[in-house]
This record gives structure tokens, C-alpha cells and sequence, in this order.
């Protein structure tokens, strides 16, 4: 009969192996297909939150760092429309005259 585990399952094995087993860390890696930062990785996330912490993560930006504020959007959104053969020389120009400032995030 063959079983399934669940990738949860299969990491918490992996880190009882080291854990529990006493194996080495490189053995392990080898054992289930992944590299020794990944394993360490495991290890670090169940000693901090123990089996819930093995779940698959979100790899979605927390931040999104290049947001401007709603009024210099819509201003650059506006000259775009406006201005469609407009460059980008031209738009970051008239945003920084109107006292927007295009290098900032």
C-alpha cells in the first residue's frame, strides 16, 4: 500500500531525522531532494513554531516599496493620458515642477 504524506509530513520527517535521529543535516537534504540551507531552514522554523510553523509560505512582497501617494498617481496617470508621446524625461519634469517628486518610493 503506498501513502501519500503531505509536503507538512514530509518536512516534519525530514526534521525528526535530524532532530530525533541524530542524522546529519546533509544526509537528510540528500535523502528528500532539497539543499542544506533548506533543511537548516526547517529546523530554524520548527524549534521558533513547531510543526504549524512546516507549512508552505507565501512568497507574495509583504511591501510594496515603489507606491506613490494617490494625488502623484493620478497626476502621472492624468499627463499620460493627456500627454500620450510624452517621455518619461518629460512627465518626471513637469511632476517635479508641480512638486511631485518622481525619484522618490
Amino acid at each position: 500500500m503506498i501513502v501519500e504524506l503531505s509536503i507538512m509530513e514530509q518536512r516534519y520527517d525530514a526534521v525528526m531525522g535530524v532532530i530525533r535521529d541524530g542524522l546529519k543535516v546533509t544526509e537528510i537534504a540528500e535523502t528528500f531532494g532539497v539543499s542544506r540551507q533548506t533543511m537548516h531552514s526547517w529546523l530554524r522554523r520548527y524549534e521558533a513554531g513547531g510543526i504549524a510553523a512546516l507549512a508552505d509560505r507565501s512568497h507574495r512582497q509583504r511591501v510594496v516599496r515603489t507606491r506613490w501617494d494617490g494625488r502623484a498617481e493620478a497626476r502621472l496617470l492624468e499627463m499620460r493620458r493627456l500627454h500620450p508621446f510624452w517621455g518619461q524625461r518629460t512627465i518626471a519634469y513637469h511632476l517635479t515642477k508641480e512638486g511631485f517628486d518622481p525619484g522618490a518610493s
